[in-house]
């Protein structure tokens, strides 16, 4: 049983990362009142490829196409999220309809 403190429950809860599937930039609206972000991609085969601190937009343009793990730590809380780097080129990015399809999955990585 994993106890979430309600600190980590808002960040989950808050935490947006869009758009999903992208070909070129991510966005993260992290929850009000954050002071430090760090946001590391990983391969399939748990390769760390990219690593960021302190950015909520980030150019993915470098990684392969496919699906990527990708770890947001905001204030020492952990969520995992699924990501689909593609070459296809998406219209309205960053659209209110475009962020509510952003399947999230959260995970304590430890």
């Amino acid at each position: 049983l994993h106890v979430r403190s309600r600190r980590q429950r808002q960040m989950c809860k808050e935490t947006e990362v869009f758009p999903n599937p992208s070909n070129k930039l991510i966005k993260i609206q992290p929850y009000k009142g954050w002071k430090n972000i760090q946001v590391s991609f990983f391969n399939l085969q748990g390769k760390e490829i990219l690593s960021t601190i302190n950015q909520t937009e980030i150019d993915i343009s470098s990684l392969s196409n496919g699906l990527v793990l990708m770890k947001v730590e905001i204030d020492n809380n952990v969520k995992t999220y699924k990501l689909l780097k593609t070459n296809k080129v998406r219209e309205k990015i960053g659209t209110l309809k475009e962020k509510k399809r952003v399947k999230k999955i959260s995970t304590r990585l430890s």
